[in-house]
């Protein structure tokens, strides 16, 4: 196997690791508080691994995957403003405005989602998910 294919999939197992270690993390966050600083700590570890050029890509969507488990746990502001952090740092795509305009739809803003709907056609960036996220909030 290459240096390059090991490093790849070095730095893949690492952010798997991270990922079920904050979801069970997660569990016994009881406070607001709790949870930032859980959320912080994997996004910066994250970023620690997957921040290179050549690994944004997976950056993104391991950023997604928290946003998520957040999310589907309910606590929509922490996701949320996981998104933001991640889209004021560039890493905006679809699947993240997708994931954004999940977050908004669970807390029943959906005039917040349509904003996210109209950046992701500027932007050229809203696909078939992306609506399908915002029908499911009318």
């Amino acid at each position: 196997m290459h240096e390059r294919q090991q490093r790849g999939l070095a730095v893949r197992d690492a952010a798997l690791a991270l990922l079920r270690d904050f979801r069970e993390s997660l569990s016994f966050a009881t406070t607001k508080p709790d949870v930032l600083f859980i959320v912080e700590s994997v996004r910066d570890r994250l970023e620690e691994i997957q921040g290179a050029p050549s690994d944004r890509q997976y950056f993104r969507k391991s950023i997604c995957q928290v946003s998520t488990i957040l999310r589907r746990q309910g606590r929509h502001d922490a996701a949320r403003a996981l998104l933001t952090w991640a889209i004021q740092r560039g890493l905006e795509d679809g699947y993240l405005l997708t994931e954004l305009v999940q977050c908004h739809v669970a807390c029943g803003d959906l005039a917040d989602a349509e904003v996210i709907l109209a950046r992701a056609r500027k932007r050229r960036l809203a696909g078939g998910p992306l609506y399908t996220a915002l029908l499911i909030g009318y």
